[in-house]
């Protein structure tokens, strides 16, 4: 099968992350894949395993000649990775009369998804709570929906190579405690309320040092904050930057906080996670609540009955450092669960089932 993935920039992020790894199991499947895109930094990842990328602007007067070279290449699906790519995918798709097919990655307000134009007829959900943020009233039919869900990249699972002392400046016995996000201004709010966490966590555990890796347009805010907090309590908190080893530190840390795809990888690395984001707070993951947290995408994408603060944190990241034991052995059953059922293999299998549904009508 010729499959074209769009989606608007390869930035570090968790569309992106998803678009790499079922791009990388399709094309070992030996089927042909595209990606067309702005570009960015994730774009490498591609090159390395042979993948072709488009390069192209998305503006409107560029629709015309996109759609031509589309044409030439002679796709049998074009697959569109959230709404802003919907909208271009889709334009291409009537242009060139290629079967489209839509995957959100998030939630919809009411009145946005009212007033989206780019549908597919058959549209893809990654979770439960992406599925009845679509559905419903003046919404998309829920037998028009598919379920597929974020893989993991065992591949990338490898051992850890980062030094904390000499990479991060932070002392070798630290209890790390490791924050990986794309800093919007709501997920910004886990960062914030983590640093507002830090003074209780090291009244109990002193060696607990936290390191808080993104970026995005809340970064320099989170900065400012970290630095005030350093200046006040000396070096405990360290921000950096996104980058593409950050897998590299999963089994580096005592506790992580995350959500939706970056949390998928540190379950399978077998690290304990708190799971806090912009639409909520869930808690520590264990193998009792997996399910429910997943339906949820970790408190991303489904709204949640606690919002984050810094209470809630302290309490989950105190229960991991002081019963690391116990912890660690819920922490391998998840990740063992993680790394059978959430494989690449199985989201691209999954997903060309839903392809071949959509090239035949159905």
């Amino acid at each position: 099968m010729r499959v074209l993935h769009v989606v608007m920039n390869l930035d570090y992020g968790g569309v992106e992350s998803y678009v790499v790894r079922v791009s990388k199991a399709m094309a070992k499947m030996g089927h042909q894949v595209t990606v067309l895109s702005q570009g960015g930094p994730v774009e490498d990842l591609l090159h390395e395993c042979g993948i072709d990328v488009i390069r192209a602007s998305f503006t409107p007067e560029n629709m015309p000649a996109l759609s031509r070279q589309v044409a030439e290449r002679g796709f049998d699906v074009i697959n569109g990775h959230n709404y802003n790519s919907g909208r271009v995918a889709h334009i291409i798709s009537q242009n060139t009369g290629i079967p489209y097919v839509l995957t959100v990655h998030g939630p919809r307000h009411f009145l946005k998804r009212v007033f989206y134009k780019s549908w597919s007829r058959r549209v893809i959900a990654l979770s439960g709570a992406d599925m009845r943020g679509i559905a419903g009233m003046l919404g998309i039919p829920r037998d028009h929906i598919s379920r597929s869900f974020i893989p993991i990249d065992p591949a990338q699972s490898g051992d850890a190579k980062c030094d904390l002392h000499s990479d991060f400046s932070l002392p070798s016995d630290t209890k790390l405690i490791l924050h990986v996000s794309r800093f919007t201004n709501r997920k910004a709010r886990v960062a914030l309320e983590l640093i507002k966490a830090m003074p209780d966590i090291m009244q109990r555990v002193p060696e607990a040092r936290l390191l808080i890796i993104g970026g995005g347009p809340a970064y320099d805010r989170i900065v400012e904050s970290a630095a005030t907090f350093n200046k006040q309590y000396g070096q405990i908190i360290s921000v950096q930057p996104s980058r593409l080893d950050v897998s590299r530190l999963f089994k580096l840390a005592d506790i992580a906080v995350a959500t939706a795809t970056t949390a998928m990888e540190i379950l399978a690395h077998g690290t304990p996670l708190v799971a806090a984001g912009r639409t909520g707070f869930v808690g520590l993951v264990e193998p009792d609540n997996f399910d429910m947290a997943y339906d949820l995408l970790f408190g991303d994408h489904g709204k949640c009955p606690r919002q984050t603060h810094s209470g809630l944190l302290s309490t989950s990241v105190l229960s991991v450092l002081q019963n690391k034991t116990q912890w660690k052995v819920k922490a391998d059953i998840v990740a063992d669960r993680v790394r059978r059922e959430f494989t690449p293999a199985k989201a691209a299998e999954s997903l060309l089932a839903i392809y071949r549904d959509v090239i035949n009508g159905r």
